[in-house]
This record gives structure tokens, C-alpha cells and sequence, in this order.
């Protein structure tokens, strides 16, 4: 069947080119597939499937950058690609036997519109938060005058991302402007950039602290005692063990 192609690209090109062999690409892709999920090359094929349907990827993310504009496009591409190889290890070979890539990329459409609006809604939340005039500084990088200890702070950050409260492009962006002091704004170069990294760190920083919040509020319901009674220093000590 991959006689014809005797180059990755040669294969590529065909399925970019020409639209007039819809049963040969569907044998082809499904048979493909079909390797995929059997996990025999799976860091080949996983590259070569995002090169094939980088055309589709493109329409995806374009999409998806429409509905969430407040979104960092990083993370959106990134999950777009994320679900297509997801889509592509799971998805019954049955129910690709005809138009085999559209199917696929319905799919990944489809988490990705839940994906984004569930984004938008964790972020609405987050803002509220932000938009509070008091609040508890953050432990470990927000509080006291005296330097952060780097180690201590990175060691914190960590337990976050490990959590799936933040990322580790937050954690860096934090890690970096916040803890170390650099310039935010000489780090983006550009006043829309400037304006997106910080609007991602106080999210991630308004992320963390829910996350706290949360915690103390689940260990005063299960000690029986008011969530004053629990420091958030307490919970920090719970995450660093």
C-alpha cells in the first residue's frame, strides 16, 4: 500500500494534493492508525500525524482562537495537538473507514470547543478572585520583605503544576518576574505581549490561591473547626511533604 511513497513526505504530499483518492488515503490513514495505536512506532508516527494534519490543525485552532480570545494561543495549540494524538490512539478503526481525517478532526473540534469554554469559566472565576480588594498573600512568594529562598519557592511552584492548578510556562513566568524580580515588562518586549504575560500571571497566582483556599476549606469541614483556625501555612506544609 506505502510502495507508491517511499518518503514520509511523498505520503504527505499526496494527502495534501490529491482529492480525488478518498478510499486509497482511508486505507491508508486507517492502517496507519491502526500501527499507531498498537504503539509499535509511536514517537515516529505521533510526529508524522501532526505534519499531516497540520492543515486541519490549523483550522481547529483557528476556531477555538475565535471562541477563547482571552486564551493564551500557546496553550491552545498545544491542546489542539494534544487531542489529535489523543484522538488518534483511541478512536475505534471502524469508525474511520470512510472519511477517515474528517472524522478525526471532528473530534478534536468538538474537546476542543469544551476545552476552551471550560478555560473561559475557570478564568471568569479567577478574575472575580482578582477583582477582591483584601486578600491573604501568597505563602512562600508573596510574603514578608525578606528574599525568597529560589529553592524553596521553585519546590512550591512545583506542587501546583503537579496538582494541574498551574502550568510549567506559569510556573517559569512566576518563578522568573514574581520570585526573582525580574522586569515583566522587559521581558515580553512588546506592550501586547507585556498585557497577555501579566494577565496569565495574576491568573495563575489567582489560581493558586484558590487552590489554598480550597484546601483549608475541605480540612476545616473534615477537623470540624472554622477555616480561621487553619493556616495557610499549614496547607503550604501539606503540599511540600
Amino acid at each position: 500500500m506505502l510502495l507508491p511513497f517511499p518518503d514520509p513526505l511523498d505520503l504527505i504530499a499526496f494527502f495534501h494534493s490529491d482529492a480525488s483518492a478518498y478510499e486509497v488515503r482511508d486505507a491508508i490513514l486507517r492502517a496507519l492508525v491502526e500501527e499507531y495505536q498498537d504503539g509499535k512506532s509511536g514517537h515516529r508516527l505521533g510526529a508524522f500525524f501532526l505534519v499531516l494534519f497540520h492543515p486541519g490543525i490549523v483550522r481547529v485552532y483557528a476556531t477555538a482562537r475565535r471562541m477563547g480570545l482571552g486564551l493564551d494561543p500557546d496553550d491552545i495549540l498545544n491542546q489542539t495537538c494534544v487531542y489529535l494524538l489523543e484522538t488518534i490512539q483511541t478512536i475505534p478503526p471502524e469508525e474511520i473507514s470512510t472519511k477517515a481525517a474528517s472524522r478525526i478532526l471532528g473530534r478534536v473540534k468538538n474537546r476542543m470547543r469544551t476545552w476552551v469554554s471550560e478555560r473561559i469559566r475557570e478564568i471568569s472565576k479567577r478574575e472575580d478572585l482578582l477583582e477582591e480588594e483584601a486578600y491573604e498573600p501568597l505563602p512562600v512568594i508573596e510574603e514578608g520583605k525578606a528574599p525568597v529562598d529560589m529553592e524553596e519557592a521553585a519546590r512550591f511552584l512545583k506542587s501546583f503544576v503537579r496538582a494541574g492548578v498551574i502550568t510549567e510556562t506559569d510556573m517559569l513566568l512566576v518563578l522568573g518576574t514574581t520570585v526573582m524580580n525580574r522586569s515583566l515588562k522587559d521581558t515580553a518586549g512588546d506592550a501586547r505581549t507585556y498585557q497577555r504575560l501579566k494577565k496569565r500571571r495574576q491568573r495563575a497566582v489567582a489560581a493558586m490561591r484558590q487552590y489554598l483556599q480550597t484546601r483549608r476549606r475541605v480540612r476545616a469541614r473534615r477537623e470540624g473547626v472554622t477555616e480561621d483556625d487553619i493556616q495557610l501555612a499549614d496547607i503550604v506544609w501539606e503540599l511540600l511533604e
